[in-house]
């Protein structure tokens, strides 16, 4: 039996579903687990939001997203977890208790996944919102607008408008499928790349002025103190990770991000044959070959001490292994 038939099954004996996405929610996250959401209202199923943290205003346009609150499970038959790596990345949303209580499905498409659920539907697509797509239309759920925008959303945003190398012509192939029922390409477009303020030039201003760079490693840090001229939003750091791994002599691209708690966020970006899903999961997180990251505890100096010496070595040794 395959595994969307595992999931069939689960949601055939469920009333209500959980929908959580993880922690510091992007793209990909919301809009496949909003899809989901509506996909399942349509034959019958409550379909509930949850989510640690608050959703960027990039992101609100998207039709339910008004929904999402840091609630755990109270009276739903399961939980799926949406575009999460491990169990920590779901956040003050889960509760050991009560999430053993009933099966948990977890739909995720980054590679170093833990497979934490009771199943797990793991593919290395471009997007999670891919996936879902492939379990609707397994489900013989009609696709509409609504859906289809914000599955759109996933794939956009998780591709930055198909440009990395996860890629493939079966993204093109989902994409043309969710514009030929309506989704608003435009709208996504405009909304997920388009909602920088003025605020969010200086930090990264003062960002790339702090950047070092050292054997194809090139990385900076933002603290709690340079988000403060643009109001604390962590997500005026999403992006710059991605805009300096466009920087032809870096191998390896680092973000180190100050989070609340004393805890610190690493982004990490690579060129094609350097794989740091691998550091990121020496580091307890996860992600792709050339996306992933992962958050320790800890100040920026103390992070950055420990992580640059890696990512400097993993680069030395990718040249090593070239020059055979």
């Amino acid at each position: 039996m395959s595994v969307l038939s595992d999931i069939r099954d689960v949601l055939d004996r469920s009333r209500a579903v959980l929908l959580v996405s993880h922690v510091n929610p992007d793209g990909d996250t919301v809009g496949a687990a909003l899809g989901l959401a509506w996909a399942l209202r349509r034959c019958g199923k409550v379909a509930r939001l949850a989510c640690a943290d608050p959703l960027a205003p990039g992101l609100r346009f998207l039709p339910g997203a008004e929904e999402f609150s840091p609630r755990t499970l109270t009276d739903e038959d399961c939980v799926v977890a949406i575009d999460t790596a491990d169990i920590q990345r779901l956040g003050s949303v889960y509760d050991a208790e009560r999430f053993r209580r009933v099966p948990l499905v977890v739909i995720d498409h980054h590679i170093t996944n833990s497979r934490f659920g009771t199943v797990n539907y793991i593919d290395d697509r471009s997007s999670t919102a891919e996936l879902v797509l492939d379990l609707i239309r397994f489900l013989e759920i009609p696709l509409d607008a609504t859906i289809a925008t914000c599955l759109m959303t996933g794939l956009v945003t998780d591709t930055q408008s198909f440009r990395t190398t996860s890629t493939t012509a079966r993204s093109f192939e989902a994409a043309v499928g969710l514009i030929e029922v309506g989704a608003d390409l435009h709208g996504v477009m405009a909304a997920a790349f388009k909602q920088r303020t003025v605020g969010s030039l200086s930090v990264w201003g003062e960002a790339l002025c702090r950047a070092q760079y050292a054997d194809g490693v090139l990385w900076t840090a933002v603290s709690r103190e340079m988000l403060a001229g643009n109001g604390h939003r962590d997500d005026t750091v999403s992006g710059l990770v991605n805009f300096m791994a466009t920087v032809d002599e870096a191998r390896i691209a680092a973000v180190f991000h100050e989070r609340p708690g004393d805890q610190v966020e690493v982004g990490l970006r690579s060129v094609p044959g350097v794989d740091v899903a691998v550091i990121a999961k020496h580091f307890g997180g996860g992600g792709h070959s050339q996306a992933s990251g992962f958050t320790l505890p800890g100040t920026l100096d103390e992070v950055a001490a420990l992580v640059v010496p890696v990512l400097r070595e993993a680069v030395v040794g990718d040249g090593a292994r070239a020059g055979r």
